[in-house]
């Protein structure tokens, strides 16, 4: 694989995840954005979160893949309502989306494609490829972020946090 195959193969994973991401929106309550930004210490006022986009990305993200005592996450509940409409690509795209995972990775090297190796520093895996576009422009010591692993990369599924300023160990 050359740089332009991984980058249209890269490209192709994300428009598959904004699609989904986009379809989930029907399976996240206002009552429960609302319950998780006030969970992370934003102003919920009339319904109304008061959030910047990153914290919004994060309210996000909990609603979509997190897991409430007594509750289904919503990305399973949308993989039901889905359950038999998909092509291969996106049923696969979406148990893998499934098995996602929030850690903290270090940037150890650029690939020599395209993105970055990385290692996962909670789960003690190293190695990672990780594509990310924006990423391989502007990436520092580490981040923290919810990735899947899906057509041999480590993609992200949306924001990313940068862990400027924090020591990373060998």
């Amino acid at each position: 694989m050359d740089r332009e195959q991984a980058r249209a193969e890269y490209r192709k994973i994300l428009a598959g995840v904004v699609r989904h991401h986009q379809a989930m929106d029907r399976h996240v309550t206002g009552a429960a954005l609302a319950r998780i930004a006030k969970r992370l210490g934003l102003r919920v006022k009339g319904g109304v979160i008061e959030a910047g986009d990153d914290e919004m990305t994060l309210v996000s993200d909990l609603a979509v893949y997190g897991r409430v005592a007594g509750s289904t996450r919503a990305i399973d509940r949308y993989a039901r309502a889905v359950a038999g409409s998909l092509d291969t690509f996106d049923k696969d795209l979406l148990e893998a989306l499934r098995r996602s995972w929030f850690s903290v990775f270090r940037f150890t090297s650029r690939h020599p494609i395209a993105g970055w190796y990385v290692d996962d520093r909670l789960l003690d895996r190293t190695g990672l490829w990780l594509m990310n576009e924006a990423l391989e422009r502007s990436a520092r010591a580490g981040i923290g972020a919810r990735v899947f692993e899906f057509g041999g990369f480590v993609v992200s599924t949306g924001g990313a946090a940068p862990l400027t300023g924090t020591r990373f160990g060998r």
